[in-house]
């Protein structure tokens, strides 16, 4: 009852949707504006995250065990459950959250040889950097998902 009721500072409302101070700025600049005296409460935090789009694509402990491939199969599945194929895109931020720091710089690095290599396709969106599965790309994503190879998988294993 009592956290329903604690109103949050701008950095503590940023880390709790896990956004760095001016990310949220700039959603609260493109959106509603700002609360009274920078206070948040937890409407305030649902808004933000709806304006926003943020999601969190791991649960507590999921990705933790850092095997490349592994985490990349997952990643790889949930664009295809979300259904993120060009010209959809979410946020590139959502594809980390809810990550530790060690899987986290593993699959940013993933993540950025998959744009490389053209299985990615990003642009800038309204607040930050977007990231969607390339149509040409999508039997390749799945084959990899079901099986863990093919081209995709040679590219995870030398990354």
């Amino acid at each position: 009852m009592i956290e329903s009721l604690e109103r949050l500072t701008l950095p503590q409302a940023a880390t709790r949707l896990g956004l760095h101070p001016t990310d949220l700025i700039r959603i609260l600049a493109a959106g509603e504006g700002f609360p009274p005296n920078l206070r948040f409460d937890p409407s305030h935090l649902e808004m933000i995250r709806r304006r926003g789009g943020l999601q969190v694509w791991w649960g507590e402990g999921e990705g933790q065990d850092s095997d490349p491939l592994d985490l990349s199969r997952r990643l790889m599945r949930r664009f295809l459950e979300h259904q993120l194929i060009e010209p959809e895109m979410t946020r590139a931020d959502n594809l980390f959250r809810g990550l530790g720091v060690r899987p986290h710089t593993l699959l940013r690095k993933i993540v950025n040889t998959l744009i490389q290599k053209g299985v990615l396709v990003s642009r800038m969106g309204e607040f930050t950097l977007m990231v969607g599965l390339r149509r040409e790309q999508m039997d390749n994503t799945r084959s990899f998902v079901e099986t863990g190879t093919g081209s995709i998988g040679e590219m995870i294993r030398k990354t």
